[in-house]
């Protein structure tokens, strides 16, 4: 951070103030005394600390990492900077006078995923404040965020971190990896992509499709709370390093009509989507794609079309549509509808354009 203001007297050492002020735009002059704000007596290096801090959310880890600081050093720097500001750090009292978490229930809905359906239970039980433990030990205080988005937490002060979203994108990524995914280490300033915080992570998942972090970003870290929460609910459980399903909320996310699983309405919709391929096409083609509904049958929806893409070369169900210039019932082309981008991957996505393209289908 650059800084251009001489706040230190470089005589005597005391503060300086401002007596002449002039406006470069329209020459106004103002004589008097003009006292500067505490933060301009300030060093350079203090507010290069301070402008760290702010863009690493608070997070003293991020500090120590990108400062090469150790811990005690950076708690310190940043008391030294508290005092020059005259600022007093808010005790734990203050802070929970601040951050309050009012009680009442909130209401489910048919459009609620099981996923949210069951911590707004097990909260609505509760009168909508709880205190769960934590994996570390001690207890966090939970509660209904006020606008409906999800939940608060004094653990965690950022707003929207504990969005239903996150909650679904947990469950959602530790399905896709067989039922256990790696937490991740975002609170350490791991960057997004890295050994620490894999996009197949439960906390690299959640800021890469909730919150936007891309690839090399740092990101916030809540998985901590997430996880216990969603153990405390009894949809995970919330282990050492990593976040598994819980076996009997994994029954429930089965589709009774074939054991399909599903983690939310979109995939729940691609889905009923795959069916209809093999209904039209048995019912205007004739063709009885038996083999297709096993599978859709046996994995899902998604499972299945990621099974599908990744076969090298067409398969003979695409022959068959091909041949009835019907590629529009093929699974590529469902892939690549815009309301379905975020099931699959840009690298499914293009395999399945370059295949269409190849035999002449627009898309």
């Amino acid at each position: 951070m650059v800084k251009d203001l001489v706040a230190i007297c470089p005589r005597c050492n005391e503060k300086l103030i401002a007596k002449h002020l002039r406006c470069d735009n329209c020459e106004l002059e103002l004589n008097g005394n003009f006292p500067l704000s505490n933060f301009d007596y300030l060093t350079t290096d203090e507010l290069d600390f301070v402008e760290y801090f702010l863009k690493a959310q608070g997070n003293f880890k991020t500090i120590q990492i990108e400062l090469e600081m150790s811990y005690p050093a950076v708690k310190k720097k940043f008391n030294d900077i508290l005092d020059k500001l005259n600022l007093s750090p808010i005790n734990s009292e203050e802070k929970n006078e601040v951050f309050m978490i009012t009680t009442g229930v909130q209401p489910i809905t048919e459009t609620d995923s099981l996923v949210v359906k069951r911590i707004k239970e097990k909260l609505n039980a509760s009168g909508g404040r709880a205190l769960i433990p934590l994996y570390s030990g001690g207890l966090c205080e939970i509660g209904f965020d006020p606008n409906g988005n999800g939940l608060v937490s004094p653990k965690i002060p950022p707003a929207n971190q504990l969005t239903w979203q996150a909650f679904e994108a947990a469950v959602e990524v530790v399905v896709q990896n067989d039922g256990k995914a790696v937490k991740g280490k975002a609170r350490s300033g791991a960057r997004l992509g890295s050994d620490d915080l894999p996009l197949n992570s439960v906390e690299g998942y959640i800021a890469h499709k909730v919150h936007g972090a891309r690839l090399g970003d740092t990101a916030f870290g809540p998985g901590f709370v997430i996880a216990a929460i969603l153990d405390w609910a009894e949809v995970c459980h919330n282990e050492r390093g990593y976040l598994t399903i819980n076996p009997k909320f994994m029954s429930e996310l089965k589709i009774k009509e074939g054991g399909v699983e599903y983690i939310n309405q979109l995939e729940k919709r691609f889905n009923e989507d795959m069916k209809n391929i093999y209904l039209t096409a048995k019912k205007e083609l004739g063709y009885n794609a038996t083999r297709f509904l096993q599978l859709l049958s046996d994995k899902g929806g998604v499972k299945a079309a990621k099974i599908l893409i990744a076969k090298d070369g067409r398969t003979d169900g695409f022959e068959i549509l091909r041949n009835h210039k019907r590629l529009d019932l093929s699974v590529e082309a469902h892939v690549l509808k815009p309301e379905y981008n975020e099931l699959f991957t840009d690298e499914e996505r293009k395999m399945c354009r370059e295949r269409l393209e190849r035999y002449g289908f627009k898309i």
